[in-house]
């Protein structure tokens, strides 16, 4: 009799610490193993930054920098750095919580204007030119479209100077200095002239 009532006690013992271990392991989860619709835990997201791609794909990563064209970053674990077209991604969410959205249109530039050749300076004292930067050298040959002989020759080296004033311009350069003319006259053939130029940009 005094056996039967000492086991009846133990086993009932037995069969609570089982429930309460039982219950324990089933209510509580590792603050890890929380996951998302993606299947990545919401700690997990919250330590990297997210890219939403153009086909609806998402990427976890670490953004390193933001250019014109690419986005580089840094995988999570990983240490190279990667990237990818600007143009592939919609958006990036940052883990500090902001978002910048990469497929809103941009207004479009205005295109620069042409500066006026007229505004170009020329001259042919290499005095003023002093304390400038040099641009580019410019090199003008010209044919004259006739026989005429010194009065032809003239207008041919306006001519020659309203070219490299204009090809000045497209440099946006402020001054040209003439450093060499050269006028040719062969027999029979109209005359010719080569001019030089150095382009310099006022500071």
């Amino acid at each position: 009799m005094s056996k039967t009532l000492l086991f009846i006690p133990i086993t009932i013992l037995q069969l609570v610490c089982c429930s309460i271990v039982t219950a324990r392991n089933q209510n509580t989860q590792h603050p890890d193993s929380t996951s998302t619709k993606s299947g990545i835990s919401a700690q997990t997201q919250s330590k990297h930054d997210k890219l939403l791609l153009a086909d609806g794909k998402e990427m976890l990563v670490d953004v390193q920098r933001v250019s014109d064209r690419f986005i580089f970053f840094i995988k999570p674990g990983g240490s190279n750095t990667d990237w990818i077209d600007r143009k592939e991604v919609k958006a990036i969410h940052y883990k500090s919580g902001e978002i910048d959205k990469l497929d809103t249109p941009q207004a479009a530039a205005e295109p620069a204007k042409p500066k006026d050749w007229q505004s170009i300076e020329i001259t042919r004292k290499a005095n003023d030119i002093e304390g400038l930067s040099k641009v580019d050298d410019i090199e003008i040959r010209l044919i004259s479209p006739s026989n005429r002989s010194y009065q032809s020759a003239k207008a041919l080296e306006r001519s020659a100077e309203v070219s490299i004033m204009k090809q000045a311009a497209n440099m946006n350069a402020d001054i040209v200095l003439i450093t060499k003319v050269n006028h040719i006259r062969a027999y029979g053939d109209p005359p010719v002239i080569i001019m030089t130029a150095e382009a310099y940009r006022k500071r």
